[in-house]
């Protein structure tokens, strides 16, 4: 698990090499320490060996959710 600190928003475009697979996430809100924050969790893709296994956590507070609405927003010109 790990909670995003910095957001660095790159200007060019990412190809991905190998593909990309397609995954489940589940989107918690919740509480610590008095402070509101996002838990982003994403399963194992089918084509993984342990299909359905957790893979990532991501932690994201409200700073980091503004850069991110923005940086998305942005990208897809909404």
């Amino acid at each position: 698990m790990a909670r995003i600190k910095e957001l660095n928003v790159k200007d060019k475009f990412y190809i991905a090499r190998d593909g990309v697979t397609q995954c489940i996430a589940d989107l918690n809100v919740y509480k610590h320490a008095g402070e509101r924050l996002v838990r982003l969790q994403t399963f194992g893709s089918n084509s993984r060996q342990d299909k359905g296994k957790q893979s990532q956590v991501l932690h994201i507070d409200k700073k980091i959710a503004q850069e991110l609405v923005k940086a998305l927003k942005d990208a897809f010109e909404i």
